[in-house]
C-alpha cells in the first residue's frame, strides 16, 4: 500500500474506507454528507476489516487549511484514505522516487526528472479508459509499455490495465477506474455491440444492416427492452448497471461484460461505493480533461500547462493537414464506432428504458462525480489554478439534470469553490 503522507486528507472527511454515502437513503435524498477533516486515525481505520461508520462534521475547509499550513506544503485530497500525494519538488520523507514501493518491480520512468507513480486501471468498457491508456503510454508513464496492453486482454502480461471485475484485479499502489453518465454509457455499449471493430456481434440488433448501417433508435430501444426481460445479450454487452457490477464482482476478464443471473440485475451498491472509496483515482468521462489534469498531477506532482480554462473542454481542431491536438500525446480511440446521437436527442420512451437499466449505476456515478470534483476543487484552492470552469460545470450541471441528487451532491462536495447554482 502507498506510503500515508501526514497531510493526507479527505475530502468528504469520512474515515472509513467502505462508507461514503448512507445507502439507505433513495436517489432523491443521496447527497454527501457534511464535510469535516479526517483524524489521526485514518491509516488505522484503512487496516481494520470492518470499519467505523463515517464520522462527518462541518468543518473542513477552515480545518483543511490549518492542515496544509501544518505540513507547509499542498495537499491534494480525495475520499476515504490518502491518495494524490504531496510534492513540491522533492520526495516526502526522503523516498528517492516518491512511488510508496521500492520493491515494486515495474519501476516507474522519470520523464524530465519528474517522479512517476504507477498506476494500475480497471477497465470499464465504453468510459474512455483506452484513449486514457494509450495516452500514458505515450508519456512514459510505464517503465515497460509492451506489457500494457490497454484493452485489458490477456497479453497485459503485468496487469497494469484490466478489463475485469475489481475484485479479480491484483494489487497495486495506485488503482484508478473512471466513470460515466449512465444514459450515455449505455449508448455508447450499444454503438460499440453494433458498429465497434470486434465483429461478433452478431445477433445484435440491426448488425444485418437492415438499420441502414446508421444508428437506429428502434433498434436501440429493441436492445434495451430484450435486455430488461432477459440475461441474454446477444453475446456483446448487458447495459444493467454495468459500472456498479464491474466494482463489485470478481469474475475474470469480459466475464462482466455479461449478466450471469437475475440476481447480479442490482448489484449491492453499499458494496459498489464502498469499492470506489478504496480507488486511489477516480476520472469522470464527461470531464475528461479535468480528470486529465488531476490524473496528471496526482501521477507526476505537477499541473500540466495546458490545464486552463481557455482549453479544456475545447474539442480538437482540424486543419487540413492534422488535428490540434489539446495536449501531448492526446489520443482518441473510437474503435470505428459511427457517430451516434446524445441522450436528450432520444424520446422519452428509450430514456426510460435506459434509466430502468441503470438505477445503481446513477447513484454511483453521482457519488464518484462528487469525489472528483470535490478533489478537483481541492486542487484548485491548492494550486491557484482555475480547474472548475463555468462552462464545464454549467455543461456538467444541464447534462445530468435526469438525476435528481446529482447537482445538489456535487456542490456539496465542492461548496469552497464557486459552481453554477
Amino acid at each position: 500500500m502507498a506510503r500515508v503522507h501526514t497531510a493526507s486528507a479527505a475530502y468528504l472527511g469520512y474515515t472509513s474506507v467502505d462508507a461514503c454515502w448512507d445507502p439507505q437513503q433513495t436517489e432523491k435524498e443521496l447527497v454527501p454528507k457534511a464535510l469535516s477533516l479526517p483524524t489521526k486515525t485514518m491509516a488505522a481505520a484503512m487496516a481494520v476489516a470492518a470499519p467505523a461508520p463515517a464520522v462527518p462534521a462541518a468543518n473542513a475547509p477552515a480545518a483543511l487549511h490549518a492542515a496544509e499550513a501544518e505540513a507547509g506544503r499542498t495537499a491534494v485530497l480525495s475520499s476515504s484514505a490518502p491518495r494524490w500525494r504531496l510534492y513540491d519538488g522533492d520526495c516526502p520523507d526522503g523516498q528517492r522516487n516518491c512511488t510508496g514501493s521500492d520493491a515494486n518491480p515495474l519501476q516507474a520512468v522519470a520523464n524530465s526528472g519528474v517522479a512517476v507513480v504507477v498506476p494500475t486501471i480497471l477497465h470499464i468498457p465504453k468510459t474512455g479508459v483506452d484513449s486514457l491508456c494509450e495516452e500514458l503510454k505515450a508519456q512514459g508513464t510505464w517503465a515497460n509499455p509492451g506489457q500494457v496492453h490497454c484493452k485489458g486482454g490477456t497479453g497485459d502480461e503485468a496487469g497494469l490495465v484490466r478489463e475485469s471485475c475489481l475484485g479479480a484485479m491484483l494489487a497495486g499502489e495506485f488503482r484508478l477506474t473512471y466513470v460515466r453518465s449512465p444514459r450515455e454509457h449505455v449508448i455508447s455499449q450499444y454503438s460499440q455491440c453494433r458498429f465497434g471493430d470486434i465483429n461478433w456481434h452478431s445477433e445484435v440488433p440491426g448488425y444485418d444492416g437492415s438499420d441502414g448501417d446508421a444508428f437506429s433508435e428502434a433498434y436501440f430501444r429493441k436492445w434495451l427492452e430484450h435486455t430488461a426481460e432477459h440475461t441474454d445479450d446477444y453475446g456483446c454487452y448487458h447495459p444493467a448497471n454495468m459500472q456498479g457490477r464491474y466494482l463489485t464482482c470478481s469474475r475474470p476478464k469480459n466475464e462482466a461484460h455479461h449478466l450471469h443471473s437475475e440476481a447480479e440485475r442490482e448489484p449491492d451498491l453499499s458494496a459498489a461505493l464502498g469499492a470506489l472509496a478504496r480507488l486511489d483515482f477516480v476520472g469522470v468521462v464527461d470531464l475528461y480533461d479535468e480528470s486529465w489534469c488531476a490524473l496528471q498531477h496526482a501521477l507526476r506532482g505537477k499541473l500540466p500547462a495546458d490545464c486552463t480554462c481557455d482549453k479544456m473542454g475545447v474539442p480538437a481542431r482540424t486543419t487540413r493537414t492534422h488535428v490540434m491536438l489539446w495536449h501531448s500525446h492526446e489520443v482518441h480511440e473510437t474503435h470505428s464506432v459511427k457517430p451516434h446521437p446524445s441522450s436528450d436527442e432520444l424520446s422519452d420512451a428509450t430514456r426510460r428504458l435506459i434509466d430502468s437499466a441503470t438505477a445503481i449505476d446513477r447513484q454511483v456515478y453521482t457519488n464518484a462525480t462528487a469525489r472528483f470534483v470535490g478533489e478537483l476543487c481541492a486542487l484548485q484552492r491548492a494550486s491557484g489554478t482555475q480547474l472548475l470552469c463555468d462552462g464545464q460545470m454549467e455543461k456538467l450541471r444541464n447534462a445530468t439534470r435526469y438525476i435528481t441528487s446529482f447537482w445538489p451532491a456535487v456542490k456539496r462536495a465542492a461548496q469552497s469553490c464557486k459552481l453554477p447554482p
